[in-house]
Order: C-alpha cells, then structure tokens, then sequence
C-alpha cells in the first residue's frame, strides 16, 4: 500500500509541476493569479471573505494577497454599497489586461487534457480529483 501512496505522490507532483509549467514568467504568484482571475470573472462581486471561501484558505492569506495585489497595481479595493465594512475586489486595468493575456494560457493545460482524454475519462478524471479533495478537506478540518 505505501508504494502505492508513494507512486500517487510522484504522480501528483509531476502533474502539478506539468500543470504550471510555463507560468513562470507572471509578474505575479500562481495563488495571486487566481484570485485576479476570480475578481476579473466575479464582476464586482467578489469580496475577500468570498475568496477565501472559494479558494477554501484563511481570509488573513487573501488579505495578504489583496495587498500585494493592491501594491502591484493589479487589484482595487472598491467599498460594498451592501455593507460599508467590506469591499468588493476589481482589477484594476493592468489587472484586466494581465487576465486577458494570460488567461487562456493559464488553462490551456485543461483544455488539452479534455480534448485528448476525451469527455468520459477527462469527466472521470475531474470528479476524482473532486473526491481526493473533500477527502483531504475533511481530514484537515478534523485533524
């Protein structure tokens, strides 16, 4: 079994490393580009409490990501008209133009897997990944 458990790490490792591969070159973090992107899609809707919920980390790490974000030029904080204590988060133009350019890279490693594993397996694929994350999810929340 710990073979198995060993061989599954290398597989992931490899797979994550692949899966960023040529993302290197951002003027920004990975995490940093996924929440731009989430701010970019959410349309004025997404506050850092949403963030961190979504991206299931602590709101002090999203926190910090704003700031760096803010400090780069690529993110605004905007005051909520619902609740004058929290901001939505909106990119700011370099911001947009940083998801623009980059977006469709950023997901070219899925688009590829999807088309060359076909719907079925690529499905299959997706939705163990989906399991081994509620799983890991539940561990971390009980452990």
């Amino acid at each position: 079994m710990e073979s198995l458990a060993i061989k599954g790490e290398q597989s992931i490792s490899l797979f994550s490393r692949l899966m960023l591969n040529g993302k290197r070159d951002l003027p920004i973090r990975n995490s940093e580009m996924g929440l731009l992107i989430l701010a970019d899609r959410g349309n004025g809707t997404v506050t850092p409490a949403m963030a961190a919920n979504y991206f299931h980390v602590s709101k002090p790490m999203v926190t910090a990501m704003v700031r760096s974000l803010a400090q780069k030029g690529y993110l605004e904080k905007i005051p909520s008209e619902k609740d004058r204590r929290s901001f939505v988060l909106r990119p700011t133009r370099a911001g947009g133009l940083l998801v623009k350019s980059t977006y469709r890279d950023y997901y070219s490693s899925m688009q590829l897997l999807q088309q060359k594993m076909g719907e079925d397996r690529f499905s299959s694929l997706i939705a163990l990944i989906d399991q081994a994350n509620l799983i890991l999810e539940e561990d971390r929340q009980n452990g």
